[in-house]
């Protein structure tokens, strides 16, 4: 009698213990915060990803803020283009504020951003083409596309339509023809795609062609 009583209390000591290791592993936290630079500016864009996660990421909103949910005990890693990644490991804190360092070797200034990443301008092959936002602002179209017409070398810009809301050009760069894929222009803001009618003149301090 004894002994079923051992084993029925032994059952329901590791039934239990399985419980408690699968409720904690189902545990998740959010967790959010500001993401900086050197100078306390908040930066746009900046992703924000769970180590050996995949799938399981936030990118920063225009104020430096994210918010992910995640497990504890993992790290979060965050990068930026120009800047060294960063990880922290997120016990059960549920605020996480980090201030990026600049990267000297990947500075914007020093490499090229291009569809498949950043390159440095030293290693990039095609030609590189790089207009001042001041000569833009001096066209007298509002549109951002129509300015680069005349402004940009290699360049193709064709407005259609002088119907308001509608008034904006198509543009492609150094010739239509394309294999395989569409003929316009990729459009990359900070390192993602963007539509560039969306901007504003005084957002943008230099274009890349």
């Amino acid at each position: 009698m004894k002994q079923k009583l051992w084993a029925i209390i032994a059952f329901l000591y590791c039934f239990m213990l399985g419980i408690t290791a699968q409720q904690n592993n189902q545990k998740q936290i959010v967790v959010s915060g500001v993401v900086t630079d050197a100078n306390n500016e908040p930066l746009i864009g900046a992703n924000v990803t769970v180590k050996n996660v995949p799938g399981l990421g936030a990118i920063t909103n225009i104020d430096g803020k994210y918010t992910i949910k995640m497990q504890p005990y993992n790290r979060l890693v965050f990068s930026y283009i120009g800047y060294e990644t960063q990880e922290i490991l997120v016990k059960e804190e549920h605020t996480v504020n980090v201030v990026m360092k600049e990267n000297k070797e990947t500075a914007l200034d020093e490499v090229v951003i291009t569809a498949t990443g950043a390159q440095k301008k030293l290693t990039v092959t095609g030609a590189v083409t790089t207009v001042n936002v001041d000569r833009l602002k001096a066209s007298p179209s509002g549109s951002i596309s129509n300015s680069l017409a005349g402004n940009v070398a290699g360049v193709i810009a064709r407005q259609t339509t002088g119907q308001p809301g509608k008034n904006v050009s198509e543009f492609w760069i150094r010739g239509i023809s394309t294999f395989g894929a569409g003929a316009g222009a990729l459009v990359l803001v900070d390192g993602f795609e963007r539509d560039m009618n969306e901007l504003n003149y005084e957002d943008i301090e230099s274009f890349t062609v």
